[in-house]
């Protein structure tokens, strides 16, 4: 209020002028908030008649663009392929690398069945003549190629063709540790995937023998570990023991059970409940890293290996109005924000104007 000259009583009526100004304001403001609301009314019933033609152009374009990410990963792929038998080590590696990440990433069983003659050469080549770290990512990507095709005729006659070389440098002491590593682990997830013949019953008869060793892991207290590395091994291998060891009763049934573990990818959900469940899944972590939940939801062996039925398939009627409510609630909260945002700019803009 501004302050009145020196020497002259202040003018009357200043606090009724005032009270006028307010109630001036609150009448504007309650104006404001109804044409917010009446603004947000509109605005949502004018984009809900486009949200039908606008979900149909969406599940149309997601289609569209998911086919024209598949092509472009396959040109891709043959490029690298390609790049395989390149004369530059450096080149190599590179085209291995890629084609790692590649596979782990996306199924291509078809685009690689076509091309499986052209790659066990490759690998071939690059297991042979190789040397460290191109021998380790080829033998990361043999057992990705295991992985994409599967148990069947195929992909068991194209494991076979690169085992021999597989063992051989897992058992070459001169190999580097790392491509002996990628060895013995590609080795392992071709036999479990790809062999036909290693035994579903196998009972492990010298359990005493077994024991006695995990119980020595179990309580290892060597120093020339790291202190954190010994206690995390003799957590790691009491656990095993655990399971391994035989329980006392009658029955003799095996003791110990694993903590049990929840992984959800999409609409499922996959349990780890057992130690070699457990092992498996590890394993294929291992090889597939981020891309493992894709190949859960969409790669057939590993879903009849964990027990999770045919690929899910959303009906199409569900998945359209799954994206329409979506979509309708976005554009609702949009149009409500602005609205309100602006209702409120005009009320601050009064307000400020009579203080």
């Amino acid at each position: 209020m501004p302050r009145a000259r020196k020497g002259s009583a202040p003018r009357r009526g200043g606090q009724r002028r005032g009270g006028g100004a307010r109630s001036g304001t609150q009448a504007d403001s309650g104006s404001s908030e109804d044409e917010a609301a009446s603004e947000a009314r509109s605005t949502t019933s004018e984009c809900a008649s486009q949200l039908s033609a606008a979900a149909e152009e969406g599940l149309g374009g997601d289609a569209v663009e998911e086919q024209g990410q598949q092509e472009d990963l396959e040109e891709k792929v043959k490029e690298y392929v390609d790049c395989l038998t390149d004369k530059s080590a450096k080149t190599r590696q590179g085209a291995l690398e890629s084609l790692r990440l590649a596979l782990a990433a996306r199924l291509l069983p078809d685009f690689l069945l076509e091309r499986r003659l052209t790659l066990a050469d490759a690998l071939e080549k690059c297991l042979k003549k190789g040397k460290g770290e191109e021998q380790a990512l080829a033998a990361a990507v043999l057992g990705l190629l295991c992985v994409q095709l599967g148990p069947g005729p195929k992909g068991e006659e194209f494991f076979h063709s690169l085992q021999p070389l597989l063992v051989s440098v897992l058992s070459d002491s001169a190999a580097s540790p790392a491509a002996r590593l990628h060895c013995a682990s590609a080795l392992g997830l071709g036999c479990y995937v790809a062999a036909a013949d290693i035994e579903e019953d196998f009972v492990y008869e010298d359990t005493e023998a077994l024991c006695s060793e995990l119980r020595t892991l179990a309580t290892d207290s060597n120093k020339y570990r790291a202190k954190a590395d010994r206690r995390r091994q003799r957590s790691t291998f009491r656990a095993v023991l655990h399971f391994v060891e035989p329980s006392p009763g009658p029955s003799h049934l095996q003791g110990g059970e694993c903590e049990e573990e929840t992984i959800r990818f999409g609409l499922e959900v996959l349990y780890v409940d057992s130690w070699a469940r457990r092992r498996v899944y590890a394993a294929f972590k291992d090889a597939l890293g981020s891309g493992m939940h894709h190949h859960l939801q969409n790669n057939e062996l590993l879903r009849d290996i964990f027990g999770l039925g045919p690929v899910l398939v959303l009906d199409a009627a569900a998945l359209k109005a799954c994206k329409i409510s979506r979509f309708e609630k976005h554009l609702y909260n949009a149009a409500a924000f602005r609205a309100r945002t602006k209702a409120r700019s005009r009320v601050r803009d009064k307000r400020a104007d009579v203080l």
